[in-house]
């Protein structure tokens, strides 16, 4: 990513004294498996702050992985 396409991300000022509003965390981790029929491997481990255990989700293609980002980032508000 360029300099210039970085944005600055604030805190929106209705939320300024909820410490977990608005705010997630999401690791994809991505492998191959040699062996197998489809080696493309990758688990994605996801929550929103304040709301518990984190949840995951296994793919095995780019698209199950797009689909399970965008489900996830529709929970917040843009």
């Amino acid at each position: 990513m360029k300099e210039e396409e970085l944005a600055v991300v604030t805190m929106n000022a209705d939320h300024a004294g909820d410490d977990t509003a608005g705010r997630g965390t999401m690791v994809i981790r991505i492998w191959s498996e040699a062996n197998a029929d489809q080696p493309f491997r990758c688990r994605l481990t996801f929550g929103r702050a304040g709301t518990g255990q984190p949840r995951e989700a296994l793919a095995a293609s780019h698209e199950q992985i797009l689909e399970t980002v965008r489900k996830w980032l529709e929970d917040f508000p843009e």
